[in-house]
């Protein structure tokens, strides 16, 4: 539309988003946010459609946009992109891929794939058909290979490990599953090879063999072997314990105990004591030497004596000091 103004003019004014300066020069108002208008060849005009070879780091307009979007240029598909986008940024963006799938970005920044009912509705039917019919029914008889039920044959039998035991004709266990439980006999036998003909022995009975002063037990059967007899540490003909005391015994005067406590024996601190009463601590010296000497407040004697000369030779050094008078004699 061509407008003509003249200087002379001065009555023309701006109207709706129409600005007239002062130097008549005629503006289209636009808000900045807008940028769906473009300029082509001095013309103006609104297009909604993206440009070609859009990519994914590229802005976009606001509003609602749609293109054809490349997975080259890192799209999740090729196909048709719509896009919706407020003046705050805020976005949704769909995708139409030539794989025939919807995608949607919902302000994530991630493309995830949107099932139709009919598709969500054929994987019900694909899995349904591989769960088995039991998954559903919850039905016994939808198992296959079941057993059959109230008879051995419908467990794992027998005596093995995780096996379940069967009952023998006798109406027992097998002792392997259950020990014996007949209680224990004992047996008496003159040697130890007449344990082999025990006939009524079972397993953990007991045999005394007189000529050894032994017990045996039966560890398992049969009672013939003789290596199934094991011989028992007690009990044996030897002492088993001493004043309740077993191993390498070692007694004290502690140990035994009398009735009178009055007549128990001495302790070794006792014993010394008494040996220092019967000694020279409490006994005189003279009573140990039998020295004339010795003897306190004694008599000064002199005693003569007649002896050769060979014999005075013969008397301790104490001679000279003995207060005797000693003669010499020719024989």
């Amino acid at each position: 539309m061509a407008v003509r103004l003249y200087e002379w003019d001065k009555n023309e004014v701006g109207g709706t988003a129409i600005e007239v300066t002062a130097n008549k020069v005629i503006n289209l108002l636009l808000r900045s946010e807008d940028n769906l208008l473009k300029l082509d060849d001095n013309e103006l005009y609104c297009d909604l459609q993206l440009e070609d070879w859009i990519a994914t780091t590229d802005t976009l307009p606001v509003w609602v946009t749609t293109g054809r979007v490349l997975a080259a240029d890192w799209w999740v598909a090729t196909w048709t992109m719509l896009c919706f986008k407020t003046t705050s940024w805020d976005y949704v963006e769909w995708i139409y891929g030539d794989d025939w799938k919807l995608y949607v970005d919902n302000g994530t920044w991630t493309f995830k794939q949107v099932y139709l009912k009919s598709e969500v509705d054929a994987l019900f039917v694909q899995l349904r058909s591989e769960i088995s019919a039991v998954g559903f029914s919850w039905e016994y008889s939808d198992l296959l290979h079941k057993p059959t039920l109230w008879t051995a044959a419908a467990c794992d039998t027998w005596t093995s490990e995780w096996e379940i035991p069967v009952v023998q004709a006798n109406g027992k266990l097998p002792s392997s599953v259950i020990p014996v439980a007949d209680p224990q006999q004992v047996f008496t036998v003159t040697t130890a090879n007449d344990l082999t003909t025990l006939s009524n022995a079972t397993q953990w009975d007991y045999g005394i063999v007189t000529d050894e002063s032994k017990t045996y037990i039966l560890s398992s059967d049969p009672y013939s072997t003789l290596s199934n007899w094991i011989e028992l540490p007690s009990p044996t003909w030897q002492v088993s314990s001493v004043n309740w005391k077993t191993g390498s015994v070692t007694l004290t005067t502690t140990d035994i105990s009398e009735w009178d406590t009055s007549h128990q024996y001495v302790t070794s601190g006792e014993k010394n004591t008494w040996n220092a009463k019967l000694w020279t601590n409490d006994v005189a010296t003279v009573a140990l030497t039998w020295n004339y000497n010795d003897l306190s407040n004694a008599p000064t004697l002199t005693w003569n004596v007649f002896v050769t000369q060979a014999w005075y030779d013969s008397l301790p050094s104490s001679k000279l000091t003995d207060w005797m008078s000693y003669f010499i004699f020719n024989n």
